[in-house]
């Protein structure tokens, strides 16, 4: 009995022996919130993460009725999301770490991305745009495949950033049409330094930690303070 329903209950062996229950239900989503409620009513815990993968608004709206907050929220599947509810979804959401997976229409924008977040990560979003970027407050960005953005574009960026906007952000990654150094470090003062290797513990990966070698180029920003711009090569 979960919560006042009679559900059918397996238990299930996996390769490394572990055992785990399996429970049956004839609306998934319904089946999932259900558990969901009685595991965290039952430790008196709320959950740290959630991937929607689908009925993507009404689970949202579950999550944020039963908890105020979610470390993580993933919204991802393989069916294409309504703008609307991609928008909505967005819009309201207040968790340390955005990771967006699911497929808008192609006519898709969102002409304010003004949001807090310690890391965003954003997967084939091409409706995504370098005034987006401008406008989170967040520490790291990753855009992965999907969207590529011009020299010019990044040019635009970093003197946004010179000039004390994004000041939490420590990191962002995106893929260029053209990578072009001259391009993108136009009218920008940097100081090339010798090559070297360093270990970087990130906020929000699929690995705590990644192994880089850098050539550094310093830059000076309007607060006084040094960036270092980092051209990537694989170790």
């Amino acid at each position: 009995m979960i919560r006042g329903h009679r559900v059918p209950i397996k238990i299930e062996t996996d390769k490394n022996g572990e055992e785990h229950l399996e429970t049956y239900w004839n609306d998934h989503g319904f089946g999932m919130r259900m558990v969901a409620d009685y595991v965290c009513d039952l430790f008196r815990v709320n959950m740290f993460s959630i991937m929607l993968r689908d009925e993507h608004r009404t689970m949202f709206d579950w999550l944020r009725n039963r908890q105020s907050f979610v470390n993580l929220l993933i919204l991802g599947g393989e069916p294409q999301i309504s703008d609307e509810d991609y928008r909505y979804v967005i819009t309201e959401s207040n968790s340390y770490f955005l990771k967006l997976n699911a497929k808008a229409s192609k006519i898709f924008r969102m002409k304010n991305f003004n949001k807090k977040f310690e890391a965003v990560t954003l997967l084939d979003c091409p409706w995504i745009t370098i005034d987006n970027l401008m406008s989170m407050d967040v520490c790291r960005i990753d855009v992965l495949p999907g969207k590529l953005f011009t020299n010019e574009e990044l040019n635009r960026f970093l003197k946004h950033w010179m000039k004390g906007a994004s000041p939490r952000l420590k990191q962002l990654q995106l893929d260029l049409v053209d990578w072009n150094e001259e391009a993108f470090l136009a009218d920008i003062n940097v100081e090339e330094t010798t090559p070297g290797e360093r270990l970087y513990n990130f906020i929000f990966c699929e690995f705590l930690s990644e192994k880089y070698i850098f050539q550094f180029l310093r830059i000076k920003l309007h607060r006084h303070e040094h960036c270092t711009h980092c051209k990537r090569r694989w170790n």
